[in-house]
């Protein structure tokens, strides 16, 4: 019967395993996976997903200039003339007054990506291939620069379709992708350097699956035997719910990967950190109200008492716990 218990449980422990591996070697963001969704796209297929990551972006700028966020007039006012050059493109269709716009906002504020990136869509709009191209490529090195406007503007998926569009516009003029100090491509395929994640997301994306990994021999021990950590079941529920959070943490983590579940908070690691906290302060309070109720439960019934051995409420009249089968 021993043995047949312990082939069981070594049984769903190798299953376990195996599943959570294959999540904790994919969870790290994968670097490529997008790159190549997008290369599958046709030419028409990936213009009209760019159009929709600058329209996105656009609404983006918005946001930021109606919040005032920046407090440097120069930046506010190239946002807003490019905010006026997106709205006579879509309302008019204007090609010149929007480049009109689009060249004051530059040479307003030098940094504004955005601006660039539409100016040379429209260049390459309107045939001029080789002014279009220079103005690619000074947008990539400004995104390079990686201002606080380029990083609230546009998000890491859109920073991936773009650079698609624009390895594409170049290359049809044989154009590589530019390099960047130490021979490291200015391409996303290669990672700009502030598309590089940060040190807490490289942390998330690797102590949440060996967290939820090692946890589950410890859950296993737990289920097997009477006993954990010394003897100290308290101290076992304590663990079980700061598992618990943590595993739902990694759910959310792997949803926002695989299933594309929406950022409540960018960037998403502050997100999983509000999670995680969250339920770590809801474990806790759990096992303090739990104490608590069983502190009074003691106090208010005295046919009840804490068994010596596993703490949980016997009969005081009982001798042999029914829990962990001690004798008393």
């Amino acid at each position: 019967m021993i043995i047949k218990f312990g082939r069981l449980y070594y049984m769903r422990f190798k299953l376990i395993c195996a599943c959570l591996i294959g999540l904790a070697l994919s969870s790290t963001p994968p670097a490529y996976s997008a790159d190549n969704a997008l290369s599958r796209l046709s030419q028409e297929e990936l213009g009209r997903t760019f159009q929709t990551v600058v329209v996105h972006s656009l609404t983006r700028m918005q946001t930021v200039f109606d919040q005032k966020k920046y407090k440097l007039k120069a930046m506010n006012d190239s946002m807003k003339r490019t905010l006026e050059a997106a709205e006579t493109l879509i309302n008019t269709g204007d090609y010149d007054f929007a480049q009109m716009k689009l060249r004051e906002a530059l040479g307003i504020y030098h940094d504004n990506v955005l601006a660039e990136l539409m100016l040379a869509d429209i260049l390459q709009a309107r045939g001029k291939r080789k002014e279009a191209a220079q103005t690619y490529l000074t947008f990539l090195k400004k995104a390079e620069q990686a201002s606080q406007l380029t990083q609230d503007i546009l998000n890491f998926e859109s920073r991936v379709v773009i650079n698609e569009y624009i390895r594409r516009q170049l290359k049809t003029q044989n154009i590589q992708m530019p390099k960047a100090k130490g021979e490291r491509s200015l391409s996303l395929n290669k990672r700009l350097a502030w598309q590089k994640d940060s040190p807490l997301r490289a942390l998330l994306a690797s102590a949440l699956p060996l967290t939820v990994l090692i946890g589950i021999p410890f859950l296993i021990y737990g289920q097997a035997t009477s006993s954990f950590f010394l003897k100290k079941p308290t101290f076992k529920t304590l663990l079980v719910y700061f598992y618990l959070a943590v595993l739902f943490t990694y759910g959310v983590w792997i949803a926002h990967l695989f299933l594309k579940l929406p950022v409540l908070i960018e960037p998403v690691e502050n997100e999983m950190l509000l999670w995680l906290g969250l339920g770590l302060m809801t474990a806790l309070g759990r096992f303090i109200q739990i104490k608590i109720l069983e502190g009074k439960r003691v106090k208010e019934d005295p046919l009840y008492m804490p068994c010596p051995h596993c703490k949980k409420l016997i009969l005081r009249l009982a001798a042999v716990c029914p829990h962990c089968n001690q004798s008393l």
